[in-house]
């Protein structure tokens, strides 16, 4: 195929037939010559593929490969920082989020993903503010930052730090208060706290939002 276009299609077609590694190949070749416009698209493409696939060290590998010959792309570093976080290299992708978020073309989620890392760095306090400040600015990236915020904050309940994940979980709720599997995890997070009233403030409201939901039968029990 000669233009992108092309490229992008038969990606897609071998992704339907489940061709996986064969849309891989094609999807690096069109990002290799790919215009600005559609770049962020097909590097899309390529981590999704690579998420089904459960191969995240090859992700980073081939992301480090194109990061030597485009080492100025913010697409680029943006999902190598991504493959980083893939790896739990959480150090990585930090460094590279704030090389990146000093450029002038940054993609817009640089600043919130690297809030994100901090916020794995054991600096909680500094990552939500800087991923509240984010999000204020820029209000399309609150359901991201919803979502780092309930892995994040599922890891440190994970972990044995409630207190932490109660932070986390609250900025998560604060982005998205319609989401019932936030309140969830607030009430979890609460419980394993002691803190029984608020547990069940946030479960109810988990109840209220969705009775039907998944979450809300989580938090019927």
């Amino acid at each position: 195929p000669e233009s992108e276009d092309a490229w992008l299609t038969l990606a897609r077609v071998q992704e339907e037939e489940e061709a996986y590694t064969e849309a891989l190949d094609t999807y690096w070749q069109a990002i290799a010559q790919g215009e600005a416009v559609n770049r962020q698209l097909i590097a899309e493409r390529i981590d999704a593929v690579y998420i089904r696939l459960n191969q995240q060290q090859e992700r980073l590998e081939r992301w480090k490969e194109m990061y030597r010959h485009y080492p100025d792309n913010p697409t680029v570093m943006l999902h190598l920082g991504q493959a980083y976080e893939a790896n739990l290299l959480w150090r990585e992708a930090e460094e590279l989020y704030r090389s990146l978020e000093a450029m002038e073309d940054a993609p817009a989620p640089v600043r919130l993903r690297r809030g994100y890392t901090l916020v794995w760095l054991d600096k909680v306090d500094d990552g939500l503010e800087m991923m509240r400040m984010t999000t204020e600015e820029d209000p399309a990236l609150k359901p991201l930052g919803a979502m780092l915020c309930l892995q994040s904050g599922n890891a440190l309940l994970m972990d044995g730090q409630p207190a932490q994940a109660e932070k986390v979980f609250r900025l998560a709720s604060d982005l998205e208060p319609g989401e019932p599997f936030i309140w969830l995890h607030q009430g979890e997070a609460m419980h394993a706290q002691g803190n029984e009233e608020g547990a069940r403030e946030a479960w109810l409201q988990t109840l209220a939002l969705d009775p039907d939901a998944a979450a809300a039968a989580e938090a019927g029990r």
